[in-house]
């Protein structure tokens, strides 16, 4: 388990949810419990091109949302992803393409 702040990217749904989460643009998030890579935490990934691994680009024919975040407090990695306790939503990515 770490504790740093780390530039990383996550996929959403059209409407900036993921997992039945509400997210949005310039806020920050905190999640309490253990922190535990694919368990629990709030999800991304510090390699932009692995998102496209765990969220597809287009999904019913709409496109899917990604965003720089920054993730920070306790921090769990497994494989290409990385789990914090927090999470801030920095900026949309694909603003210019959609």
């Amino acid at each position: 388990m770490e504790t740093e702040k780390i530039k990383a990217y996550k996929g959403f749904n059209t409407d900036l949810t993921c997992r039945d989460f509400q997210y949005e643009v310039g806020k920050e998030y905190e999640q309490n419990g253990e922190i535990e890579a694919c368990n629990n935490g709030f999800h991304a990934c510090e390699n932009p091109m692995d998102v496209f691994e765990h969220y597809l680009i287009e999904k019913d024919g709409h496109i899917a949302r990604f965003c720089e975040v920054e993730q920070s407090g306790m921090i769990d990695r497994e494989d290409d992803k990385v789990a914090s306790s927090k999470i801030s939503i920095k900026q949309r990515l694909n603003s210019l393409i959609s």
